[in-house]
């Protein structure tokens, strides 16, 4: 049961499955709906197809939000691939639609309709990755280059988070994720070394501008940041 007394409900831009908002309205809540337009039309494009007859199959990550909203739109029946392993667990003889989640890592995607291909499935799909994932996937890969040492600032339990640390663990073996200013060491770092910062979807960009200013003063020099989230 949700707050009744008059506050207005957001929905985040993950989107939400339509049982959510039938509860909302049940109890005449006001809702403001902060779903990502992208996310709305994945969702309504998954549920079309549904409706055709069509075992869609969400590649992206098991009990994210996003997928739980889509997976909403489908009756909860859809098929959640996170791995080209995983294309073994999808049943023959099935009509298939293959879709992503916005924020899914590309070249896993890609890994994934092309094991479907080869294992003779026939399908549908369509690419529903946000193109600005994709276009700030390469902006991020040549920015950890340039760098001697990665920041990755944000909470233990965020799933962005620890996807961004590992993408940037790929590229620079002197990646260091932390979740607040105090948990710094100075021993990382060498008085002309390269720092770059990023941080997850939920990161204020306050926190990065934090990281980046004790930085500057501490060894008076400028730093690096990219401050918005590249996957969430």
């Amino acid at each position: 049961k949700y707050n009744s007394s008059g506050e207005k409900i957001l929905i985040r831009a993950h989107g939400e499955p339509p049982e959510t908002y039938r509860i909302l309205q049940e109890q005449n809540l006001s809702v403001i709906d902060g779903t990502c337009p992208i996310v709305r039309r994945s969702q309504l494009l998954a549920r079309s197809y549904f409706e055709k007859g069509y075992l869609v199959i969400l590649v992206g990550k098991k009990g994210h939000p996003e997928i739980i909203g889509i997976n909403g739109y489908c009756e909860n029946k859809t098929l959640v691939i996170e791995t080209p392993e995983e294309v073994d667990t999808i049943p023959s003889g099935k009509k298939l639609f293959v879709m992503a989640q916005t924020t899914a890592h590309p070249e896993t995607h890609t890994k994934i309709i092309e094991k479907i291909r080869k294992k003779g499935h026939a399908f549908e799909s369509k690419n529903t990755i946000c193109k600005y994932i994709i276009n700030r996937e390469a902006e991020f890969v040549e920015f950890i280059r340039e760098c001697d040492i990665v920041l990755v600032v944000g909470g233990k339990n965020s799933s962005n988070t620890g996807v961004l640390y590992k993408n940037a663990l790929r590229e620079q073996k002197q990646t260091y994720r932390i979740e607040k200013p105090e948990e710094l060491d100075f021993n990382w770092f060498k008085f002309q070394d390269t720092v770059g910062i990023t941080g997850g979807t939920s990161t204020p960009p306050r926190l990065i501008e934090q990281v980046k200013k004790i930085l500057e003063v501490k060894f008076n020099s400028s730093v690096s940041s990219v401050k918005r989230p590249i996957r969430s």
